[in-house]
């Protein structure tokens, strides 16, 4: 399995962890620590939890939809069922855009971007640039930047890697609801680095 979905994939172990600003500062110090933490809670959820949590995101209005489809649409992304993240991505972008919200219609892109270059699109590079060009919101160039470490990572250059994600690490907005899934993406991608 490449690293790229080895990382996806992890992260969607994180299924029940709540993103709050609280829980930052509970997380475990060690990376095994951190991982073994995101393990313990989503083995503790129940079948199908991730269907029912899209049934309700989808039933939420407002910024609360569109930061839990934030995490959704991530968690698809790596579940290997590729028809279903096009489909919930195209649905993330939509409602973005009926509520003209600027952040989350560039995450869709990247989101888009991102699956396209993981399936071998290399149009996709070009997808990510025009992103980058087109906002100076934080929270998206920390999305990028994550993404660009994870395709880093799958090529073997760790060391760049690790900046990118430092790099996501310092663009995450502080005290920003929007933001708290990154930091835990990020962190996720940083445990797994060092096992």
């Amino acid at each position: 399995m490449r690293i790229a979905a080895k990382i996806i994939v992890a992260l969607s172990l994180s299924l029940a962890v709540p993103f709050s600003a609280a829980a930052k500062s509970d997380a475990t110090a060690t990376p095994q620590g951190f991982i073994r933490a995101f393990e313990a809670r989503a083995l503790s959820a129940p079948p199908h939890a991730f269907d029912r949590f899209v049934d309700q995101t989808m039933a939420l209005r407002g910024k609360d939809r569109l930061r839990r489809l934030e995490f959704a649409t991530v968690e698809m992304m790596g579940a290997s069922k590729p028809e279903a993240f096009k489909a919930l991505n195209a649905k993330f972008f939509s409602i973005a855009g009926s509520e003209a919200q600027t952040r989350f219609i560039a995450v869709a892109r990247l989101n888009d971007a991102e699956f396209r270059y993981y399936n071998g699109d290399p149009s996709a590079l070009s997808a990510f640039a025009a992103v980058q060009q087109s906002t100076s919101d934080p929270h998206v160039l920390a999305v990028l930047a994550i993404y660009q470490a994870i395709n880093l990572l799958g090529s073997g250059e760790n060391a760049e890697a690790q900046k990118e994600l430092n790099r996501a690490e310092t663009l995450i907005p502080a005290n920003d609801p929007d933001s708290n899934f990154l930091y835990y993406f990020q962190k996720m991608i940083k445990a797994l680095m060092l096992l």
